[in-house]
């Protein structure tokens, strides 16, 4: 009974790690469409967070997350909506319902 409730609750985790999976890739994704469609170059966005080109990739491919404060920046920066973003975890979570 107990090896039931550890793979259940290990199924719990690897549910919620997905979604944040998920939700990662789709906030890069958002960035990148944005950066494109503001024709800016991925140097371009790097400078305006201090980061390099690369670090920018791995946001839009969704390795690595970019911070709360970056993204804030770039959407006053850039005059993007910051909701936008917001609304990218509500479409996945009805997405996965």
């Amino acid at each position: 009974m107990k090896q039931e409730n550890k793979i259940n609750q290990w199924t719990k985790e690897a549910s919620f790690v997905s979604q944040e999976d998920n939700l990662t890739y789709e906030i890069g994704q958002h960035l990148k469409e944005l950066r494109k469609k503001s024709k800016l170059t991925q140097s371009n966005i790097g400078a305006q967070c201090n980061v390099t080109f690369q670090q920018v990739q791995k946001w839009e491919k969704g390795i690595n997350r970019i911070f709360a404060v970056q993204l804030v920046h770039l959407c006053k920066e850039n005059n993007w909506n910051i909701n936008e973003f917001m609304a990218l975890e509500s479409s996945i979570e009805a997405h996965n319902s």
